[in-house]
């Protein structure tokens, strides 16, 4: 819970918990320690049972007025607060080893890309919304088998309050198959080199259906998106308590200078089980039902034969930012 319901924030209400996975037995978490978001160190004597959850409260006595139901074990009162627009946090044991490292924020993979209201110019646009940014979720994790740092097996609990102890209640029915890392190479490609594009694949292989991976891509102006299968570049080592990250990649020909592309990558598996990145958006406005998505809001690159990969950065000069849009969106602020 790092930002709760209210007008004027009220951080003596954040709290997150710690959950013991089923199977790995009974833990002593004392003298363990948030190094990072965070300053506490958990009491001793704090035994956490297989199944079982610990609540961290910023204020232990406004947490327990306000999750009566919740009879698990309670401690808090940190130094600090959960940032509102996201951080890391990290958690280690007694002898300083790092346990768990979690990073959450309030756009990108942890959000919804959506259409808001209208401004005051009549235009829309596009924002970030998430029920945990103030709107009385908690940001809920869905697989304790993926990694903390990856955005979409995040999401806001359907319950207002959160759901401390119960576990989360976020992703029901919703797919197992996760997307992270999604990139492209060269970062700013020149009319003769060919695109690559690279995304980490987790897959917590509930079903029967081995994933497949494609890229989808377009020029912009194009109505149609050409699909390619990706093949399976390389696997990371495996990292004991997680799953496996599986790098795939397919290419994109090579362009004509300052041709802008827009592209997702999309996993499918079983019947139920789709995943893009990025994920699709939200294209009606606030309230407007039935609520209406599509892929409308992807990834962008463009050509540039006048950017020289080797010219070296000079020290103490100033940085180039590239502002990428379609011709659309040009004309649209324009």
């Amino acid at each position: 819970m790092f930002r709760p319901a209210g007008v004027v924030e009220d951080e003596s209400r954040e709290w997150l918990e710690i959950y013991q996975t089923p199977g790995t037995g009974s833990i002593d978490l004392s003298g363990w320690k948030f190094t990072r978001g965070i300053t506490f160190t958990i009491p001793s004597g704090t035994i956490l049972a297989q199944g079982q959850t610990l609540i961290v409260a910023a204020d232990p006595v406004t947490f327990a007025d306000s999750h009566l139901d919740f009879t698990g074990p309670l401690v808090g009162g940190w130094t600090g607060n959960l940032a509102n627009n996201g951080e890391s946090l990290q958690l280690r044991d007694a002898a300083g080893n790092i346990v768990e490292e979690v990073r959450y924020a309030n756009e990108g993979d942890w959000a919804l890309r959506a259409r808001p209201a209208l401004d005051a110019y009549g235009f829309q646009g596009w924002a970030w919304e998430s029920l945990a940014d103030g709107g009385g979720s908690s940001l809920e994790r869905k697989s304790y088998l993926v990694s903390g740092t990856v955005g979409q097996n995040w999401g806001a609990s359907n319950l207002t309050g959160g759901t401390p102890g119960l576990g989360s209640d976020a992703f029901n029915g919703q797919s197992a198959i996760f997307l992270d890392n999604v990139r492209h190479d060269p970062v700013i490609p020149r009319s003769s080199q060919p695109i690559a594009i690279y995304a980490e694949v987790l897959d917590q292989q509930k079903g029967t259906v081995l994933p497949s991976q494609t890229l989808f891509w377009r020029r912009d102006g194009q109505v149609a998106f050409t699909a390619i299968p990706m093949t399976l570049a390389w696997q990371e080592t495996a990292v004991p308590g997680h799953l496996v990250p599986q790098t795939y990649t397919a290419e994109i020909p090579a362009q004509t200078n300052n041709t802008i592309i827009e592209y997702y990558v999309s996993v499918t598996g079983d019947p139920g089980e789709a995943t893009t990145w990025p994920a699709p958006a939200r294209t009606s406005a606030p309230g407007v039902l039935p609520e209406t998505y599509g892929q409308a809001a992807n990834a962008l690159l463009q050509v540039d034969n006048n950017f020289n990969a080797a010219t070296p950065w000079i020290a103490g000069s100033r940085p180039l930012y590239r502002v990428i849009m379609t011709t659309l969106e040009r004309e649209q602020l324009r």
